[in-house]
């Protein structure tokens, strides 16, 4: 989906669509979709990528991770900590420096291992209303109304407050949507038959 197909759509449920007299940018609803559009991703385990590197102690991603399923080294699985814990603990671990710089700990000097980092990473910021997103059509219902409540908090008048709270519900049930999918496209049905005697 691109950005300007969602920002239409933001814009109409904004009521902010008379292009004389905008009251919002582009621009501001790019950095929104592009924070709601990041939770999404977090909480919904999307955006997938299977990195391979060469192991350093020293690592920049182009973006940052939001979910890691499992890191490898040299086909071995490693442990992931924070860095406070992963200084403490002993032999290889995978830890985060901070935004978007990771390491790999206790190589005592092997460099050149091939590190294979299976993660969904977070998208990086729109530029332009023309940029793609990283979360597909079944997400925009979601991603319009996280987007909305966000602009729903920056006026905070009683009539605010009670829009709010409507469109907080529905954002959640769409998110419960979206969730009820992943369950059935994970967990297809069962089919029972009778044995034939």
């Amino acid at each position: 989906m691109q950005a300007n197909k969602a920002i239409t759509h933001i814009r109409a449920l904004l009521r902010d669509d008379e292009y004389e007299r905008l009251h919002i940018s582009d621009r501001a609803i790019l950095e929104r979709i592009s924070a709601v559009q990041n939770d999404l991703i977090a909480e919904f385990g999307e955006n997938i990528h299977i990195l391979k590197l060469e192991a350093s102690e020293q690592l920049e991603l182009e973006n940052e991770i939001a979910r890691i399923y499992s890191i490898t080294l040299d086909m071995r699985e490693i442990p992931t900590a924070i860095f406070a814990k992963a200084w403490e603990m002993q032999g290889v671990r995978f830890t985060h420096y901070g935004g978007n710089r990771y390491g790999v700990l206790g190589l005592k000097g092997e460099q050149g291992r091939e590190l294979k980092i299976c993660a969904s990473l977070y998208a990086r910021t729109l530029g332009s209303a023309s940029d793609e997103l990283a979360l597909g059509e079944a997400y925009a219902r979601a991603l319009a109304l996280g987007v909305l409540c966000e602009f729903l908090l920056i006026e905070t008048h009683p009539q605010n407050l009670q829009k709010l709270q409507f469109y907080r519900a529905e954002y959640e049930r769409a998110k419960g949507s979206l969730r009820a999918g992943k369950n059935r496209a994970m967990n297809p049905p069962t089919l029972y038959t009778r044995a034939q005697a």
